[in-house]
């Protein structure tokens, strides 16, 4: 797959990008689609506005969306609503989500036993796969894309929070993979739909080291091949 990316890109440097695997289990490395969030600066909540005209039905309300400040100490609602349970010291938060593609982290994990979970809820032992979203490049009818010189920097591996690659079969302007947007996804058949693309075992072992960046805030990565294609890519352009 190196062959399909442009010259100035950390793929460009590490040989094979991604694989095809014919056996669809989730594991690391593997392009799958799902709905994820998109977590916006401030997120917002739903406030129970009140009951329609029969007081009885509490299967419906009226809402309106509100601010969700860590600073407010909130109460619950007084209107229960029969669609929307409410739990102690839980709020409803409200988010934009889209099926898109992520790539998946790491291999999943077994659940702790059950004999230690023995008496716990249910949700204590669900076990979720990390993965990183991914957005289009290309402007459409529909948004506005990434300015061009934007998705120039980010594919030259400026800034440790933005990873640019082509999905096989995928955008020609290819994706931007936003390390700051990890989210936990769930494991059962319905919360994906798996392709048979994976990462090479090179390219993942790059995006870990690009992961370790990130969270290092170290101006150059702790990965020597990392480093050395910054090095490369970056050498006529300067960093900001």
């Amino acid at each position: 797959m190196a062959d399909d990316f442009p010259e100035l890109c950390v793929q460009t440097f590490t040989g094979p990008w991604w694989e095809e695997s014919t056996n669809l289990n989730l594991r690391k490395g593997r392009l799958v689609y799902a709905f994820v969030p998109h977590v916006d600066s401030n997120p917002r909540t739903l406030e129970i506005q009140g009951r329609p005209e029969d007081q009885h039905d509490h299967s419906r309300a009226t809402f309106k969306l509100k601010a969700l400040r860590a600073q407010d100490a909130r109460q619950q609602s007084k209107l229960p609503v029969a669609l929307l349970p409410e739990y102690e010291g839980e709020v409803y938060g409200i988010y934009r989500t889209k099926r898109r593609p992520v790539v998946v982290l790491h291999d999943p994990r077994e659940e702790p036993p059950k004999a230690v979970r023995q008496g716990g809820a249910n949700w204590q032992g669900i076990q979720n796969a990390l993965v990183v979203p991914a957005y289009g490049v290309e402007k459409t009818d529909k948004r506005v894309g990434w300015p061009k010189p934007f998705v120039d920097r980010i594919q030259r591996a400026e800034y440790p929070g933005y990873m640019w690659d082509r999905f096989p079969d995928g955008l020609p302007g290819g994706s931007i993979l936003r390390l700051d947007q990890i989210v936990p996804m769930g494991t059962g058949s319905a919360a994906f739909k798996p392709t048979k693309w994976c990462l090479t075992d090179i390219a993942h072992r790059l995006m870990l080291d690009w992961l370790e960046w990130y969270l290092s805030g170290e101006p150059t990565p702790a990965s020597v091949e990392l480093a050395a294609i910054r090095g490369l890519l970056l050498q006529d352009e300067g960093s900001i």
